[in-house]
């Protein structure tokens, strides 16, 4: 009898002592989810409607990114975006999707890809690929485009080096509604400085 309520008691202590682990995992569980969202992000690629109110979908690889991202015009994108940034032939096939009217507003047409804002610095990671439908105009003295929060499309305080297409130059502000320090409007750069490096909440092209 004294052995069994010993058993039982050491059984309790124990079963104490799991509880105190469980309750600490408990505690850190929005933290694990937190990362677990983290890594799942990770290499993840984003295709962003502008022209839709901020639509967004999101591709397990740059290549579906892309085909997304032109409605279907190129399928073929290399599946590294770091590859695919120094593929000038992918590049003007990516330039093309505006139709080479680089000079006026156009009327309303196939989505064309504006900009992609990549995680890293020369053009590594995941990304986000913005679209609009047509290409900017020849000044950056207007705006043709916005997007005012990327925490919306989990891209917040990450963006380290870009690239611009259809004749749009990329600003690139350090809070959301385009607050905070920003950079001029500016065409590709494998790295954003250390300025701005991690620090874009908001966008526009112009």
């Amino acid at each position: 009898m004294k052995i069994t309520t010993r058993i039982t008691a050491i059984a309790a202590a124990a079963g104490l002592v799991l509880g105190v682990h469980s309750s600490t995992a408990l505690a850190r569980g929005p933290q694990s989810a937190a990362a677990s969202a983290r890594a799942q992000a990770a290499g993840r690629h984003c295709v962003v409607h502008l022209a839709e109110h901020g639509r967004t979908s999101c591709h397990r690889t740059f290549r579906q990114a892309i085909a997304d991202a032109t409605g279907g015009q190129i399928t073929d994108a290399p599946l590294d975006p770091a590859a695919a940034a120094s593929d000038q032939t992918f590049n003007r096939r990516l330039d093309s999707t505006a139709g080479g009217k680089k000079h006026a507003r156009t009327t309303l047409q196939d989505t064309i890809v504006v900009s992609i804002e990549y995680e890293h610095a020369d053009y590594g990671g995941s990304s986000r690929v913005f679209t609009g439908t047509h290409p900017c105009t020849a000044t950056t003295g207007d705006v043709d485009f916005v997007y005012s929060n990327l925490a919306a499309v989990g891209f917040d305080n990450t963006i380290s080096s870009f690239m611009t297409f259809g004749n749009c130059f990329v600003s690139h502000f350090e809070n959301p509604d385009f607050g905070g320090i920003r950079t001029v409007f500016e065409p590709s750069r494998t790295y954003i400085g250390d300025l701005m490096n991690d620090r874009t909440s908001s966008l526009q092209w112009s």
